[in-house]
């Protein structure tokens, strides 16, 4: 049986927090999975290089993950982020999608490009130490699943070679 879905409160200020945080945004959120995660107390919030926590009462920052250096990837840039257990879920990808040059259209982003990362890793919550890093090929960020304390995904670059 499934519990009634639950909130946390959206404070002045954890609103005013949010509105702070360098590149935040939800200008694609139809088009995208969520850059945005919560757990009891804390609201997790993803943007350019790092994921925030904070305070889901106050708007507190109360620490900030940044993404772990991958060999081969120059910037790496937050993605997908999910939380469960005391664990914080991320994922890096370099090809973060750019509104396509179509006249009048540019509320369009270009979809090939941000259905994809490069790798996933965790971090425990309380310590922000890494837990883990698996590099991939092509993985499919909207197919990333997380149940019994373990992570499933779908890596397409893993797809293509099967069938090669």
């Amino acid at each position: 049986m499934f519990e009634r879905p639950k909130s946390l409160p959206a404070s002045r200020a954890a609103r005013k927090t949010l509105c702070q945080i360098p590149g935040a945004s939800r200008r694609f959120l139809k088009w995208y999975e969520s850059n945005l995660a919560v757990d009891q107390a804390s609201f997790f919030v993803a943007s350019k290089d790092k994921c925030y926590r904070l305070d889901g009462r106050t708007g507190e920052l109360l620490a900030t993950y940044v993404t772990p250096t991958i060999p081969g990837i120059e910037t790496p840039l937050w993605s997908y982020v999910a939380v469960t257990d005391g664990v914080l879920v991320g994922s890096v990808t370099t090809r973060m999608g750019i509104p396509l040059n179509n006249p009048g259209r540019s509320d369009i982003p270009d979809l090939t490009r941000n259905l994809f990362s490069d790798a996933l890793f965790a971090y425990e919550l309380e310590t922000g130490n890494r837990l883990w890093l698996h590099r991939g090929v092509n993985i499919k960020k909207n197919a990333t699943c997380i149940a019994d304390g373990r992570v499933f995904l779908v890596d397409q670059g893993e797809i293509d070679d099967a069938r090669a």
